[in-house]
């Protein structure tokens, strides 16, 4: 089995995304969001992440592509994630809330992520 880490285009940037279903939350590195439009959020969060206490005091917004394939997203901005198994520096963690939101179905036994929902999406408006 493998983590699915996957490469997302934000921009002109690729980011190794790991989808992790442990995770509420989706992160993105500091360094990374500064690209992105940014918000104070109302009152800070704490959480535990990688064993160590945190506090969220923004989050950031933004549109990244999966195959070619769009979705928004809202990542808390954090200096450092970490590695994956191989040491390689990972750039966002996608968290259970953007992937139930858009369909996302991360497959540990081959490393991927099922898109067919992403796929059948289709915007109507009235």
């Amino acid at each position: 089995m493998s983590r699915p880490i996957v490469v997302l285009q934000l921009n002109d940037h690729k980011l190794r995304a790991l989808f992790d279903t442990g995770s509420f939350r989706t992160y993105i590195r500091e360094d990374l969001a500064k690209r992105l439009p940014r918000f104070r959020m109302p009152r800070p969060v704490r959480v535990g992440l990688g064993g160590h206490p945190r506090t969220l005091k923004e989050f950031c917004l933004g549109v990244v592509k999966l195959e070619g394939l769009p979705f928004e997203l809202k990542a808390f901005p954090l200096k450092r994630i970490g590695t994956d198994d191989q040491g390689k520096e990972i750039d966002m963690i996608v968290g259970a809330l953007t992937m139930e939101e858009y369909g996302l179905i991360p497959n540990p036994q081959t490393g991927k992520v099922a898109l067919q929902k992403l796929k059948k999406r289709e915007f109507t408006e009235y």
